[in-house]
């Protein structure tokens, strides 16, 4: 398991290579609602 944080914009531009390359399960969250 990978986690990361991404601005929205970067991530939207990113997407389709981050699934090319194997990723599944992406969640997109606000930072705010994250809990370490």
């Amino acid at each position: 398991s990978i986690h990361s944080v991404v601005h929205e914009k970067e991530f939207w531009t990113i997407h389709e290579k981050l699934k090319n390359l194997g990723a599944e399960g992406i969640l997109v969250i606000p930072i705010e609602k994250m809990i370490m």
